[in-house]
Order: C-alpha cells, then structure tokens, then sequence
C-alpha cells in the first residue's frame, strides 16, 4: 500500500513539474497584455500553476 502511495505521489511531481516547464514567461506576459487590453484583470484566465510559474521567473521577483 505504501508503495503505491509513493508512486502515485511520484507521478503527480512529475505531471505538475512537466506542467510548470511547458509555460513561457513570455506567453504568460501574452495573456497579461490580452486581459488588460480587454479590460479584465491582469491575471483573471491565469490557474494556480500559471500564477507560481508568473512569480518563479519574473525577475523583479527573484531580486
């Protein structure tokens, strides 16, 4: 049982740094200046993995 718990928490570290490293910053800054020029929000279509990836790599950020 506690092998198939590790596995399986094995595979969704995996699946979520897989989902991390396929968002640019630079398609992320995309969706900013789309949402801002519609009038929404900055980040209102961004999902929790796009928010951490948003903060992970902006350099004002990791000054």
């Amino acid at each position: 049982m506690h092998e198939l718990i590790e596995k399986t928490k094995e595979l969704q570290i995996r699946a979520w740094k897989k989902s991390l490293s396929d968002i640019s910053i630079h398609t992320l800054q995309e969706r900013v200046d789309t949402a801002e020029k519609d009038g929404h929000h900055s980040f209102s279509d961004f999902s929790d993995i796009d928010m951490l990836q948003w903060f992970l790599h902006r350099r004002e950020h990791l000054k």
